[in-house]
């Protein structure tokens, strides 16, 4: 019985080592440190190891809208090393740096708090295309940009019509007056039958969307 007992004894205590050692990992080993640089448009993130062993796997993300975005993937940082990341994307968010078994830092990024030269871009978008195509017969499709802001825009359509249409790529930057609307149209050729996901790409200095449809190509 007391060689049972010792026996329960030791893998309870060893079970609650194990236990506090995995949450001093998690919660109490910080290591990694995060600044937030600014000048002009730009933002600069400086992520650090601040501790005397190396971290790998660090994860850079930045978190707006309820969705992260990944800035970066670091394979590692040495003690006191540090890597300077330029953010491409100036919103209000939250910046998010975390590896395993580290405590996961993060901080603000307030857009107008940091006095940024960055212009309000609004920018409303409407796709005109059909939900049928029809093998070898053209299809058209329209992509109407409105540029609601205060200045002339020039916006990057970078379109990715995948293998079911010819052209299967294709890409144009259209200038756009402030408060006024602009077109992307183009005329393709289906040469196979499915469904097909047809995307555009948008991106204004540091405003990027996409925009997606689905198509079915009969005979």
């Amino acid at each position: 019985m007391q060689e049972a007992r010792r026996f329960q004894l030791f893998f309870v205590f060893f079970g609650l080592f194990f236990v506090l050692a995995f949450a001093y990992l998690l919660f109490l080993n910080t290591g990694l440190a995060l600044e937030i640089e600014s000048s002009g448009k730009e933002v600069k993130l400086i992520v650090k190891n601040n501790s005397i062993h190396t971290i790998k796997e660090i994860k850079v993300e930045q978190i707006f809208d309820s969705e992260k975005q990944l800035i970066a993937l670091l394979p590692e940082l040495k003690p006191a090393e540090t890597k300077t990341l330029q953010l491409k994307k100036l919103v209000n968010s939250i910046i998010e740096v975390s590896a395993p078994f580290h405590a996961t830092v993060r901080k603000e990024l307030d857009v107008e708090g940091l006095g940024l030269n960055t212009q309000q871009l609004s920018l409303n978008v409407k796709l005109k295309a059909a939900d049928y195509a029809f093998l070898d017969v053209n299809y058209a499709i329209k992509l109407e940009l409105c540029n609601q802001s205060d200045s002339n825009v020039a916006v990057s359509v970078t379109a990715n019509f995948s293998s079911f249409f010819l052209p299967s790529k294709d890409s144009a930057t259209i200038t756009i007056a402030a408060n006024k609307c602009a077109a992307y149209s183009t005329t393709l050729k289906p040469v196979k039958k499915g469904r097909a996901r047809i995307v555009f790409n948008l991106n204004v200095d540091n405003y990027s969307r996409t925009i997606e449809k689905f198509v079915n190509v009969e005979e």
